[in-house]
This record gives structure tokens, C-alpha cells and sequence, in this order.
């Protein structure tokens, strides 16, 4: 990267991430909202990232070994990669081999920056940022949205136990070399901590956006849920770790009443869910596309309950983006989540829902059952999350705790905290040292 020693210049910050703009959901808004918010404040920003792909996992348009573009006061830099052709550890890591790859041909194309934010839970993203603060002698800072080194281990993805170890040393490594790391769930602190990393802030996810486009009951009526029926709404991704076969369980077990499932969103399971669906033969379950903005708010609004469904084993690894815009939407929650997971501990900060046992269709069939008959107070429950989205993650609240996130990664030099003696001879301690 070229040097450039104008004085009075706005800071330059440097972003890394294999999301952004215009994947609609997952981690990608957030970066792209952040990465806009900054542009308009006193930073010049870059983000080195990937060609659009998720959730569909395939490439959105044409794809070539790089491409650049500015959008909204944010220069986008582009780089090749790898997709997987099916959800497994072997290629997972060619997909990050690769992204960190593409991402390294980049980095010599550009100015020096000021600081540096690796935006996680891709290790291509964190190891870029770590590669840039290196090669131009700067600071960085990582923000994890997912804790890969937990996921490894929780997700389900086929080969995930064999090489948590090894993610896990390479996760807590470069989350010990940066200045300083922040978490969007409270419950990734410990994982961290007892890793001897101590700089570690809480920052949030913010409501994107609020604003329905169309009145609500139009656009239900547009869609065909019958005005008299419970429609439960389940929206984003369709991966291995949702365990979406427990929603059509569940369908099977509440068949005849008047409730509604929908899975609206796309993901590596969509395909095999909806052959499911066929040999099920539920007239009360359907399948939407993902939804554009706006859109997306508008069709929330129209549904009565709001679902979110996670496979047993998955806890402190992940908080669902979409709880944001769920609690924005001011609808009832209702999680099939483990007890100890990110998911069920904010929605019992929002008091907003009911969270079951997950991977128990039975326990899903009967709270949907109890929902119909008003046996919770699904209004009231609604009212609460909105009130929760709006005093905690509106974006006003929100987006300045990153603007003190980013001036506090300048602050002084950072020096890894010693990890506590009876973890110096643990796996992910001596094997981070060599990252």
C-alpha cells in the first residue's frame, strides 16, 4: 500500500469482509450501514470484500478477478473466491482459503490506511484485516457477528468437530493480536476471555429500518393468508443450523387448524425443504423469496407471529440478525432455541416472546396452538419488542458506540493479555501463538 502523508485529512479505515452490499440479509446490511454511516462522519472508507453470493450461494451477476465501484461514499474493492458447492468443514475452508486469497491481491491497490476493522465470522476476513494492520504498521479491530470457533463445534456442518481446534486457535490468535474486538452478543465474551483477551466491546446490531412500504393487511391479502388463520412467519436464511425440518414437523402435527406457516428466504436447505414439502403434501405451509426493503418490513407486519428455529446445539456461537427487524416489527416472537443460547437470552431482555425446547415439534405445535387460542398476549408481546428495538437498537443509540469503538483501537499500543496459567497449555493457547 502507497503511503500518504497529507495533513488534515480525514482518517482513512479500511474494512474487510466477504458481505456487503447487495446481500440483502445476514451480516452484509450491517457492514454496508456502517461502512455508509462512517463515509458520512470524518472517515474515507474502503471495503475489500467479495463478490455478492449469499444466502443463495451462488454469484448475483457476473464475476471476474476483481471489480471496483463507489457507492454512497464507500469505495468497494472486489475480489474472486471460491464458492462451496455443499455445506461441509472441506469446503467451508477452501471457500475462506480462497477469499483471503483474492482479498491479498487486493490489498497492494490500496492507500495506506489509518485503521483497520476485520468484520467476522469469516477467518478471511479477520485474517485480511490482520494482514493489512501488519504490512502498513497500523491498528486493527475485528467485530464478530458469529463466533466461528463455536460454530465449528454447534452448527452440524459435517467434518465441524474435527477442525473446531483448529479454528478456534485461529480465531482467538487474531482476535489476541488486534487493539481491541467487538462482540455483538454478550455471550461471546467468555470464549474470548478465556483466551486472555480482555479488550472486548459490546456492540450491538441496530434496526435497519422500521418503515413498511404498503399497508400491511393489503399485502397479506396480496399473499393469500386467509385472514382468519394464525400466520407464522419465519424469514432469512435456510441453512444447516435453522433445522427448518422441525417447522414441517411441527405443520404436520398442527394439520386442520387454522394456522399458516411461511418460510420466506433462500439458503443451501431451500431445495431439499421444499421436495420435503411436496412428499408432505401441508396445504398450510408455503415458501417467499427473500423480500427487497421496505418490502421485507411490510410483510413482517402481516403476519401474526414471527419464528425463529435453531438446531439444539447451537448457543453462544450466533445471534440472528433478523431478531432486530423482528422486534422492530412489533409481533410476537416465538423461538424454538436452546435455553442457554444468544437467541432466548434477548428475547428475554425484550420480553417479547416465548422461546421451546428446540428439535421438539410437539413443544413448537403446542405454544403455536396456544398462540391461536390467545392464551399469550400477543399484542403485548409485540408492543414490548418494538419498544426494545426502538430505546436499545435504534441506530441513533447504536451506530456512535462504533465511531468510540474505532477511536479507541488508536489509542495506544495493545498488548495481548497473558491468558490465565491453566490455559497455557490448552489447544487453541499454544496453537494461536503461531497464527
Amino acid at each position: 500500500m502507497a503511503p500518504d502523508s497529507r495533513a488534515g485529512r480525514r482518517r482513512r479505515l479500511l474494512i474487510t469482509s466477504t458481505h456487503y452490499w447487495p446481500e440483502p440479509t445476514g451480516n452484509a446490511p450491517y457492514v454496508t450501514g456502517l461502512a455508509e454511516y462512517l463515509a458520512e462522519r470524518e472517515y474515507d472508507v474502503t471495503v475489500l470484500t467479495t463478490f455478492p453470493h449469499y444466502p443463495g450461494w451462488q454469484f448475483a451477476g457476473r464475476v471476474a478477478l476483481g471489480a471496483s465501484e463507489t457507492r454512497r461514499g464507500v469505495a468497494i474493492r472486489r475480489r474472486i473466491h471460491a464458492l462451496p458447492g455443499n455445506q461441509s468443514a472441506a469446503s467451508r475452508a477452501v471457500y475462506e482459503a480462497s477469499a483471503y486469497a483474492g482479498g491479498l491481491t487486493g490489498l497492494p491497490l490500496l492507500a495506506r490506511p489509518d485503521v483497520v476493522l476485520g468484520i467476522c465470522p469469516d477467518l478471511a476476513g479477520a485474517g485480511l484485516a490482520a494482514t493489512a494492520a501488519a504490512t502498513t504498521r497500523r491498528p486493527y479491530g475485528l467485530l464478530f457477528q458469529d463466533v466461528m470457533g463455536l460454530a465449528a463445534d454447534e452448527s452440524g456442518v459435517p467434518g465441524g468437530h474435527r477442525v473446531a481446534r483448529v479454528v478456534r486457535a485461529l480465531e482467538r490468535g487474531l482476535a489476541r493480536r488486534a487493539a481491541r474486538i467487538g462482540i455483538v452478543a454478550e455471550g461471546f465474551r467468555p470464549y474470548f476471555a478465556e483466551a486472555g483477551i480482555s479488550a472486548i466491546d459490546r456492540l450491538r446490531n441496530w434496526v435497519l429500518s422500521d418503515e413498511a412500504i404498503a399497508d400491511p393487511d393489503a399485502v397479506r391479502e396480496e399473499l393469500g393468508w386467509p385472514a382468519d388463520h394464525l400466520v407464522c412467519l419465519h424469514a432469512g436464511n435456510m441453512g444447516r443450523k435453522q433445522g427448518l425440518e422441525n417447522l414441517l414437523a411441527t405443520a404436520v402435527l398442527i394439520r386442520g387448524l387454522p394456522i399458516k406457516l411461511v418460510l420466506a428466504g433462500d439458503g443451501h436447505e431451500r431445495q431439499g425443504l421444499e421436495r420435503r414439502l411436496a412428499e408432505l403434501r401441508l396445504d398450510d405451509v408455503s415458501f417467499l423469496p427473500l423480500q427487497p426493503a421496505g418490502r421485507y418490513e411490510t410483510v413482517l407486519r402481516a403476519a401474526d407471529v414471527l419464528l425463529v428455529n435453531q438446531l439444539r446445539s447451537v448457543g453462544a456461537m450466533a445471534l440472528p440478525s433478523k431478531l432486530t427487524s423482528y422486534f422492530a416489527a412489533g409481533r410476537p416472537i416465538v423461538a424454538a432455541a436452546a435455553a442457554n443460547s444468544e437467541t432466548a437470552r434477548e428475547l428475554l431482555a425484550a420480553d417479547a416472546g416465548v422461546v421451546v425446547e428446540p428439535g421438539d415439534p410437539a413443544a413448537l405445535a403446542a405454544c403455536l396452538r396456544e398462540m391461536l387460542e390467545e392464551r399469550h398476549d400477543r399484542r403485548a408481546m409485540g408492543e414490548r419488542g418494538r419498544r426494545y428495538a426502538m430505546r436499545i437498537l435504534s441506530p441513533e443509540r447504536v451506530l456512535p458506540e462504533y465511531e468510540v469503538f474505532l477511536s479507541r483501537l488508536t489509542e495506544r499500543p495493545h498488548r495481548a493479555v497473558r491468558a490465565p496459567a491453566d490455559l497455557e497449555n490448552s489447544p487453541g493457547r499454544n496453537d494461536a501463538q503461531h497464527v
